[in-house]
């Protein structure tokens, strides 16, 4: 099993990008799943901007000026915190409101 960082390693460094640690996991998970694990940027359209996860993976949202995040599945939603990285199932759907835009990565599994 691959081990995570610590948990006291953030996951978003300067620059709104992922920390080398946390970069080298998620290209890990994915040589071991088969697959090559690419970070995308994923587009922010105006506020709210709700994004489709396409596949099992991880967004991370950093910077901008956030005020909400809300992930759901179906008729289930949670409020997340304005930044950090969230994990979402094939379908699921999060949401982010702000008034300056943040980064938000996509890390398919």
């Amino acid at each position: 099993m691959i081990q995570p960082p610590p948990p006291a390693q953030p996951v978003v460094g300067m620059g709104a990008n992922a920390t080398p640690s946390w970069w080298a996991w998620f290209q890990r998970i994915g040589q071991q799943l088969g697959t090559q694990s690419a970070a995308s940027g994923m587009g922010v359209g105006p506020s709210p901007s709700a994004y489709t996860a396409p596949s099992n993976g991880f967004a991370i949202v950093a910077g901008g000026t956030v005020s909400a995040v809300l992930w759901s599945r179906g008729a289930t939603s949670a409020t997340l915190p304005p930044a950090g990285m969230f994990y979402l199932g094939t379908g699921d759907v999060l949401t982010v409101t702000y008034s300056v835009a943040p980064t938000i990565t996509w890390v398919p599994l």
